[in-house]
């Protein structure tokens, strides 16, 4: 196991214990079940970044990997920092940004799959993985309040979703969710 999953699979645990309700519907999407998402995501993308740069390694520009090594890193620390007292509505705040992370990634792996033919063989999983992003997106719009006017001196919009923000790329349709989580090995938690 490496040290990701080792890292993260308490979290989904955690969050079971926080979010999950008795009763919950094995189609509802617990908390758990998306930390369970987030971290097979995650776990997959480590892997894929490191095959593909280990089979091209000029293929990824040295500045994509850095960047693509920032947002996995930063995600791996976004999720540690859940908890059992962590609210739901917290926990889908974090989740937002994970997912963030997590599309910025795979949108440069993803190119780099389609525009390099030896990197072809992994399009499947960063397909795979993008399938399951956007149920992450509807968990956290659940709990996400709707956008508000007004702009920090940053400039990123008030109250906007953070996926919101790092979504403005079309999700890959490849695969169904259910595929997804099969290709990935990420476990339906109930």
């Amino acid at each position: 196991m490496n040290a990701v999953c080792r890292t993260l699979s308490p979290i989904a645990i955690i969050l079971a214990l926080a979010g999950c309700t008795p009763g919950s519907s094995p189609t509802t999407l617990t908390p758990a079940q998306v930390a369970t998402d987030l971290t097979g995501a995650l776990t997959a993308l480590s892997t894929v970044e490191g095959l593909m740069v280990a089979a091209s390694p000029k293929a990824i520009s040295p500045s994509d990997q850095k960047t693509i090594n920032t947002v996995l890193v930063n995600a791996q620390s976004a999720l540690a920092s859940l908890s059992s007292t962590t609210p739901a509505a917290t926990g889908a705040s974090t989740a937002a940004v994970v997912d963030g992370y997590l599309n910025t990634a795979v949108g440069i792996l993803a190119s780099a799959s389609s525009t390099v033919p030896s990197l072809a063989a992994f399009a499947p999983e960063i397909d795979a993985v993008d399938a399951v992003l956007p149920a992450v997106e509807a968990f956290v719009n659940q709990y996400q309040p709707a956008p508000a006017i007004g702009t920090p001196i940053g400039g990123t919009p008030i109250g906007v979703p953070a996926a919101a923000l790092f979504s403005s790329r079309v999700h890959s349709t490849r695969f169904t969710l259910a595929q997804a989580r099969t290709k990935l090995r990420i476990p339906v938690r109930q």
